[in-house]
């Protein structure tokens, strides 16, 4: 082993039982960047160096040369099985981009070896996609054991393929409730055809769009004034929720509509609009087309199934999803408890009891029925009651400063995942100074996290690794940061999130402890505008005319911005009213 090849591996503490496999290697050269801060060790090793060794020397290197911003080391071996790089197939999916369920599932699948190239035998287009979009990662982790040259493609195993489609149809067939006895399921226009957009998506208005939800309430109205006769139906497709509304002159029409959507899934396609008198965004309907249900049933084979004792229904605000209505007398947290065989179910809802009259009835009415399909059903009965309402922090360490004739630091981040704690790291600050609805200073610093940024940040922020490529470290630009907003109150929406990413690099990096007073404009848009259901920066700017471009949102200094006169608009809302600090 040559001397400096020696002096490196001593200097990042490489443990002694790993010295063996650096025996006949040397290092080749050092390459620095103008700065010569940043460099990368080239090491020339007689064979691809074992998985834990190279775990070892990735995740110590920095700290044996802590004078350096960044430092990696690059292995050249001189021998180079390829018949190998099948057995490393596991663990280069551990390291890659992929969800946890997505490595799981792709590490059963079948790899074979052709000649450089890695096959891997997939079902479907679905992982086909998620495949691709993750393939750069795994090939990275490649090339740095040493396979340079080696390649990863897949191939669709139509076998599995066309044995999978079948176990779907035959699950939809099962599950599916037929639409109608009526030849012709469109109940009003054409059948809806083109993308379909779930609901969730839904953040403006729209010329032409067609959604699948199903009905969950239907209000009709006739004008006493004029002919119009208006439906407006509640939708959801289990990924948020829209009214949908229908005008209409023609009483047989109506009454069709009426009659044929009071409940089912329905293709509907429309166009979005405000709606001045729902104060939110209303999908007004031009063609309907009934449609199977997408509901799945959900069963449990537990032979003892886990009784719940604190459970919510959606009488409790905010904190319950199964679904409670009064007027149809129906209750799914009581009815699926007890089609999965379950003996018994706690209501526990939060400041009320509106449960409990429909979830006895149903019980009473099950317990009437008892064979031996039909076990006793117990219903337990309680409740949460709020002595004190502490979950609104629209301010955190409030101060009696006036609230127009003031300076604000509003500020956003961008960052590589979304857990402060858990090795995620800041990619951008971006921030403004607003003084009486003018912007004073700016401050805009994107941050090089030393590795790389995952793929699904970049396409949600447009921030690439070659973009913070040479750009200070999150220590540098946080330091930067602070000493430029001072003492200033702070504002972000939802703040929290934004919070913790600052306040994570400050005890990092043992800059001290954050004391500004912090205002966050979401919890704030929903204390004063308790009529609208969206409170998104997309939805705000919209709702309070403030210019917008859609395609610069997800970065951190045009998201500043735009809260920012936002936040000056509350400002004078909230001035209007006579709040003064």
């Amino acid at each position: 082993m040559h001397d400096k090849l020696k002096l490196f591996l001593d200097k990042i503490n490489l443990p002694k039982e790993y010295y063996k496999f650096f025996e006949s290697g040397k290092i080749l050269k050092l390459k620095l960047d103008s700065s010569r801060k940043n460099g990368t060790f080239v090491i020339e090793v007689e064979n691809i160096l074992n998985d834990d060794v190279l775990s070892f020397v990735n995740e110590n290197i920095s700290k044996g040369f802590k004078d350096m911003d960044s430092i990696k080391a690059e292995f050249i071996p001189r021998n180079v099985d390829y018949s190998d790089t099948i057995k490393y197939f596991t663990s280069a999916i551990d390291s890659s981009t992929l969800t946890k369920p997505m490595k799981e599932l792709f590490k059963e699948k079948k790899v074979t070896l052709d000649g450089k190239k890695i096959m891997v035998d997939i079902d479907n287009i679905a992982e086909e996609n998620i495949f691709r979009n993750n393939i750069n990662s795994i090939l990275s982790y490649y090339k740095n054991l040493g396979f340079k040259d080696i390649t990863i493609d897949f191939y669709i195993n139509e076998e599995n393929s066309l044995k999978v489609k079948e176990e779907l149809i035959q699950e939809i067939k099962k599950e599916a409730i037929k639409p109608s006895n009526e030849d012709n399921p469109v109940l009003l226009g054409e059948e809806p055809n083109g993308k379909i957009t779930q609901i969730k998506d839904i953040i403006t208005e729209e010329s032409n769009i067609t959604v699948e939800a199903y009905v969950f309430g239907v209000e009709e109205f006739e004008s006493s004034k004029s002919a119009f006769k208006i439906l407006t139906f509640k939708i959801s497709d289990n990924t948020d929720s829209i009214y949908a509304k229908f005008f209409t002159k023609d009483a047989d029409l109506f009454s069709k509509l009426s009659k044929g959507m009071k409940s089912g899934w329905f293709r509907i396609n429309g166009y979005v609009k405000q709606d001045m008198y729902a104060k939110d965004l209303v999908l007004n309907i031009r063609n309907v087309m009934k449609i199977a249900s997408k509901d799945v049933t959900i069963t449990d084979e537990a032979k003892e199934k886990r009784v719940e004792l604190h459970a919510h229904t959606m009488m409790s605000q905010m904190d319950g999803l199964t679904k409670l209505d009064l007027g149809k007398h129906t209750c799914e947290l009581v009815t699926n408890a007890i089609n999965m065989g379950y003996r018994g179910v706690a209501i526990t809802d939060h400041n009320g009891c509106q449960a409990f009259p429909i979830a006895y009835g149903i019980i009473k009415a099950h317990n009437k029925k008892i064979d031996d399909k039909n076990k006793h059903f117990k219903g337990l009965y309680g409740t949460e009651l709020t002595m004190v309402d502490d979950t609104i922090n629209i301010v955190v360490r409030p101060t009696d400063e006036p609230l127009i004739n003031n300076t604000y630091v509003v500020f956003d981040t961008e960052t590589t995942g979304f857990n402060a704690g858990g090795g995620d790291q800041m990619l951008e600050i971006g921030a403004v100074k607003i003084s009486n609805g003018e912007i004073i200073d700016k401050f805009d610093e994107l941050i090089d996290p030393k590795r790389h940024i995952p793929d699904t940040i970049t396409s949600l922020t447009q921030i690439t690794d070659a973009m913070v490529a040479g750009c200070d470290d999150e220590k540098t630009v946080t330091k930067k940061f602070l000493k430029w907003a001072g003492n200033l109150p702070m504002v972000a929406h939802n703040a929290k999130f934004d919070i913790s990413f600052i306040e994570m690099a400050m005890k990092k990096y043992d800059l001290g402890e954050f004391k500004n007073t912090v205002l966050d404009t979401l919890e704030l848009s929903r204390a004063l505008d308790q009529g609208y259901s969206r409170h998104s920066l997309s939805a705000l700017v919209k709702r309070y005319d403030v210019p917008w471009d859609e395609d610069a949102h997800h970065r951190a200094d045009y998201d500043a911005l735009g809260t920012a006169l936002v936040f000056h608009k509350f400002l004078q809302k909230l001035d209007s009213q006579n709040y003064e600090k």
